[in-house]
């Protein structure tokens, strides 16, 4: 007489394919997670390129000079203002008031000037503020050390273009202040406004920026140069703060972009926010 057996799986067969799957899911999403990462990198140091280009083009066209320039409604203007033609975006809007002598700015979001790993862009969502800030947010300050006091592309770089920072990484929202592209002098600035800039010693409060002994160049306070993926609570608006873990990106003069590790020497890191400090990178 022929028997039926049942092929059946015991309870330990079922735990290990159950154990097999959840390591290859999880191996999965770790793989997922970093090209993730990697995606948003290379976008941000293509936003970087393009406005670092940008400002080249409008310096050029300037005969090499970096320094700002009025407009009729006697508002500063930022390089990020003055380069949105070379990246295909319009000027700004100023509409002049009802009272014949005021004039009302109005601002566009740039996508170039937002990273998109930059969680801090969403911070206003909702919130009055928004309608005010929101559109002027920016992720990516230019070095305040070499766009200002008439410095120019041909003559002031004695440590090469290579060798000297133009943009870097900041969050938009920090430490409850807003980093807008529409402006360069806080005197033109908005309540807990700050300019698109870095190593900027006219902000308020001053951001840290070198100090250059003829040697070695350090920062105005001690701590690190900047921050590398750290949490909103533990962010510094006086310093850069980069989203990414890979590292801080920055651009330089020459147009190339270059990624800074945490564990960089600071002296180096200081002597690229210099146009003319006798430093060198290698």
């Amino acid at each position: 007489m022929n028997r039926s057996v049942r092929q059946g799986k015991t309870l330990i067969e079922l735990l290990v394919v159950i154990g097999i799957v959840s390591v290859l899911i999880g191996l999965c999403l770790s793989a997922v997670g970093k090209v993730y990462f990697v995606a948003l990198a290379f976008q941000s140091k293509n936003n970087l390129r393009q406005i670092t280009m940008a400002s080249l083009l409008f310096a050029h066209n300037q005969k090499g000079l970096l320094r700002m320039r009025e407009d009729p409604g006697t508002h500063v203007f930022s390089p990020h203002v003055w380069m949105l033609p070379y990246l295909n975006r319009p000027y700004p809007q100023v509409i002049p008031r009802p009272d014949g002598f005021s004039v009302e700015v109005v601002y566009q979001p740039i996508p170039e000037y937002r990273d998109p790993a930059d969680y801090t862009l969403a911070y206003l969502k909702g919130k009055a503020s928004e309608f005010i800030v929101g559109p002027t947010l920016c992720s990516y300050p230019c070095n305040a050390q070499c766009f200002r006091e008439r410095n120019n592309l041909n003559r002031s770089f004695m440590d090469g273009l290579s060798n000297t920072v133009a943009f870097g990484q900041q969050y938009a929202v920090c430490e409850g202040d807003w980093l807008v592209y529409t402006n360069l002098l806080n005197t033109f600035s908005r309540y807990t406004e700050r300019a698109a800039t870095f190593a900027d010693d006219t902000q308020n409060p001053p951001d840290i920026f070198p100090v250059t002994d003829g040697k070695f160049s350090k920062g105005s306070e001690p701590g690190p140069p900047f921050l590398v993926r750290p949490r909103y609570a533990k962010a510094n608006r006086l310093i850069l703060n980069t989203p990414h873990p890979s590292g801080l990106s920055v651009s330089m003069f020459d147009g190339s972009v270059r990624t800074l590790g945490a564990g960089m020497d600071p002296r180096i890191y200081w002597a690229l926010l210099t146009p003319a400090g006798s430093d060198t990178f290698e």
